[in-house]
């Protein structure tokens, strides 16, 4: 009888020490995987607030077109009322502030705000605010 009370009760710690591990592994493995998606999100905003900046200072776009151009790749919105442009972002993300008018300090400032990811790490769920990306390029000459 004592043989059989000792061999439930390792079986009971080993699945005890194999549900805490597996526990520590997932969360560890979600964090993993949030983390990468913040990176991708932030590196691929980055990316977008410059082309755009850089493109609007050479084309000599207006405000309405850079915001287009970041949220969704092109100058024109796609046809439909309020479409979700890149990861779900709208052009209201995005603000566009033109600068020195007239002098050698002419340049176009581009930035995103407000732009929300979600989360799925235990205890932190939920939905985010990225932090604000900001990009600045000289305006170019007139073609």
């Amino acid at each position: 009888m004592a043989q059989a009370i000792r061999s439930s009760a390792k079986r009971g710690a080993a699945m005890l020490e194999s549900a805490l591990t597996l526990t520590v592994f997932l969360m560890m493995v979600i964090a993993v995987l949030d983390f990468g998606q913040f990176l991708y999100v932030h590196q691929a905003l980055t990316e977008r607030v410059r082309y755009a900046a850089r493109t609007g200072a050479v084309k000599q776009l207006p405000a309405a077109a850079i915001k287009n151009l970041v949220a969704y790749g092109t100058v024109e919105p796609p046809p439909g009322d309020n479409p979700a442009g890149f990861l779900g972002m709208n052009p209201s993300n995005v603000e566009v502030a033109f600068e020195g008018a007239g002098t050698n300090a002419n340049r176009v400032r581009v930035w995103v705000t407000g732009f929300q990811y979600p989360v799925f790490s235990p205890l932190i769920a939920g939905r985010y605010h990225n932090m604000a990306i900001r990009a600045t390029a000289p305006m170019e000459g007139a073609d």
